[in-house]
């Protein structure tokens, strides 16, 4: 496996077509880092000459100087406490600090990029995978490869192996550049170790997910177009969970579903009577959301009592069950989720992000399963 892994990079690098995808991505990536950070301008004022005005009458000026004062770095504040800002009980006083402050927002840059890490490196393999291997079968490379004694096992399983070693280093290479723009910036994002580190293996496992199916698209048809046709549809459905999501329109399917199960009009009055007495006089930051993935309800909890905010809405069990199949079996499950309005915190506290990365890990050995017992049956023409 490693001559044969040794040849695609060396196939790969003296490509003219593959050098202008890499500028390409590098310049990409590079671009929508640089977005993200220049639309918070509590980051880039280190580098700038310009103030920023805070509080309701803009009686507080923030500099370059003392806009430290502000970051979370200065705070004392808990990472989980920050993190679970919209769904777990805090201290008062951490509370009002994270309202105070750009920590929020410095939290929310942060796994903003995270959740776009897949996006370009996915969107140039699926270019790439199509590309690549399928020039291969068409200059009969892979015929060539099979006559030489290699198993079409191997060759199947190396192909596979190069695919996820492309995903990682241009996954790797877009956090060099984030960290490069957190040194220029001088800027300390908060980091909650277990949603982040959850966070970002569930991206690698869904570029993973996808080289996956396009490679096994490519293997079973041998064609470049219609491996591209493949890849086209899934860029687009990479593309349009964000589409969706900042367009407003969230998930259709975990919308219907969401309140079918969830009922908002036949609730307790006396419930959200106390709901908003708790808000005005103690504050959200005593109440905990919390969402069942077994049920799909979400609730709300103050002091360990549950506050009857809706009624459980009513679904026949086998339409139930289906929609939830669809909804847990995506590989952009909790993007859609993110997208329907869910922090990141809940779908790691609740397990929604491990059950993308499962349904992932599941993508990635059914279409290599299928990729491969196909491959080793049909015919390799050139």
């Amino acid at each position: 496996m490693r001559k044969l892994l040794a040849g695609y990079l060396f196939r790969f690098l003296k490509s003219y077509e593959i050098w202008v995808l890499i500028v390409l991505y590098a310049v990409a990536s590079a671009y929508l880092i640089f977005e993200f950070a220049r639309e918070e301008n509590f980051i880039t004022i280190t580098r700038g000459d310009f103030t920023i005005h805070m509080a309701d009458n803009n009686e507080i000026t923030i500099t370059k100087d003392n806009v430290r004062d502000y970051k979370y770095e200065s705070l004392d504040v808990s990472e989980a406490n920050l993190y679970g800002f919209y769904s777990e009980t805090m201290p008062r006083n951490e509370y009002v600090a994270i309202l105070d402050s750009f920590a929020n927002s410095e939290k929310n840059i942060l796994l903003g990029l995270i959740e776009y890490l897949h996006v370009v490196p996915a969107v140039i393999v699926l270019i790439l995978i199509p590309d690549f291997f399928g020039t291969m079968f068409k200059n009969r490379t892979i015929k060539n490869l099979i006559a030489c004694g290699h198993s079409k096992a191997k060759i199947y399983l190396s192909s596979l192996v190069f695919s996820f070693l492309l995903n990682l280093a241009m996954i790797f290479a877009t956090v060099t550049i984030f960290v490069l723009l957190c040194l220029f910036y001088m800027w300390k994002p908060p980091v909650y170790l277990p949603v982040v580190l959850v966070m970002f293996i569930a991206e690698i496992f869904i570029t993973f997910a996808l080289s996956s199916i396009c490679l096994a698209v490519v293997f079973i048809s041998g064609r470049r177009t219609v491996a591209f046709i493949a890849s086209f549809l899934m860029i687009w459905a990479v593309i349009g969970v964000y589409l969706g999501k900042y367009g407003g329109s969230g998930s259709d399917t975990i919308s219907r579903l969401y309140y079918r199960i969830n009922d908002y009009e036949n609730t307790d009055r006396a419930a959200w009577e106390e709901y908003m007495y708790i808000l005005e006089h103690e504050g959200p930051n005593v109440l905990e959301d919390r969402f069942d993935v077994f049920t799909f309800r979400e609730k709300t909890y103050y002091e360990g009592r549950e506050l009857k905010l809706t009624d459980e809405g009513y679904m026949p069990p086998v339409q139930k069950f289906a929609w939830m199949a669809i909804i847990y079996m995506d590989p952009l499950m909790v993007e859609r989720f993110e997208s329907f309005g869910f922090e990141p915190y809940m779908s790691y506290r609740e397990g929604l992000m491990a059950i993308e990365l499962a349904n992932n890990v599941f993508w990635i050995l059914i279409s290599s399963w299928i990729g491969l017992v196909v491959f080793k049956k049909r015919e390799v023409k050139g």
